[in-house]
Formats: structure tokens, C-alpha cells, sequence
């Protein structure tokens, strides 16, 4: 696979309708993706329902990760369409995140200061990342580890604090 775009700045407004019960909860019908003359992927369709837990299976460099990046509206797609609820992803979507194969910790950072950074990136107030920080540590059950290292935790610690550092909210789809 070949170098990635980076995300797009602008992240739009959550939906504000979520999808029905009957509705599937991320829709993808005819996606297509290259870069070039590489095609990555083509004619893609599923659905995931509410609560519904998929895998995304195959050998290193088939596409796994650009078909979750264009789900997420991280990478423009070039054929199809891809809908989470009731709205069309033509960018990144507020209320959801990807959790990414690398932790991407910054080593120099505590474990409070890579959860918060997510939130500083999204402009949060300071006021609210005080606030939030110590509720994403204790949920994923790191309370203790504030002032801790990357460095200094095992690789499912760094794994947990990857999640919500990297997160534009605490829901997850990827």
C-alpha cells in the first residue's frame, strides 16, 4: 500500500439522528479506493448493525486499513458511498474514532497528557480536559498511571491509553 493522506482538519457535526433499530449502523455499498493505478480495493459492500462486532480480515497490504480510514472519512474514497446513521461520510465525523494498529503514545507525554491530547487537538477548554482526562483513565482502568510513561507501562497499558488519547469522543466504531 502506498503512503496515506493525513486526516482532514475540518471534523463536521455529529448526526443528529442516529440510525433506527431496523437501519444498519455504518452502511458501505460499492466503495472503491486507489491511488493511482494501484486499485486497493473495489465493489466493497456491507453492514454493520447496532452493537453488531466485525472483523476485517487479510494479508498485510490489501487494504484493510484504507477501507476503516475512508469508513471514518480519514481518506476520500473514489466509487460508492459510505453512510454512518443517517448521514453520509464525506469527512471526519464528530462521535467517531478509530483506534489505529500503532499506539502512536508520545513517549515524553504522561499517561494524562497522551489521553488529553486528543481533546487539546479538538480544541477542548481546559476546563473540560480536567475534567474529562480522569474519566476516560478511570474507564479504562488506569487510575494510578496518570503521571506514568508510555515507557513505563506494558503494551496493552499503552495500548488503553492509545485509545482514548487518539479518540475524537469516547464511542467507537473501528
Amino acid at each position: 500500500m502506498t503512503s496515506q493522506a493525513t486526516a482532514a482538519s475540518a471534523i463536521r457535526k455529529a448526526p443528529a439522528s442516529q440510525a433506527t433499530k431496523d437501519e444498519p449502523r455504518i452502511r458501505v455499498r460499492g466503495l472503491g479506493k486507489h491511488y493511482g493505478a494501484l486499485e486497493v480495493f473495489r465493489n466493497i459492500d456491507f453492514d454493520v448493525g447496532e452493537r453488531e462486532i466485525v472483523a476485517i480480515v487479510g494479508p498485510s497490504g490489501c487494504g484493510k486499513t484504507t477501507l476503516l480510514r475512508c469508513i471514518d472519512g480519514l481518506l476520500p474514497h473514489d466509487a460508492g458511498e459510505i453512510w454512518v446513521g443517517q448521514e453520509r461520510v464525506t469527512e471526519p465525523i464528530a462521535g467517531v474514532a478509530m483506534v489505529f494498529q500503532h499506539f502512536g503514545l508520545f513517549p515524553w507525554k504522561t499517561v494524562f497528557e497522551n489521553v488529553a491530547y486528543g481533546l487539546r487537538m479538538a480544541g477542548a477548554p481546559k476546563a473540560e480536559i480536567e475534567r474529562k482526562v480522569p474519566e476516560f483513565i478511570k474507564l479504562v482502568g488506569l487510575s494510578g498511571f496518570e503521571n506514568a510513561f508510555p515507557i513505563r507501562c506494558r503494551a496493552a497499558c499503552s495500548n488503553v491509553v492509545a485509545s482514548p488519547a487518539r479518540s475524537r469522543s469516547s464511542q467507537t466504531f473501528c
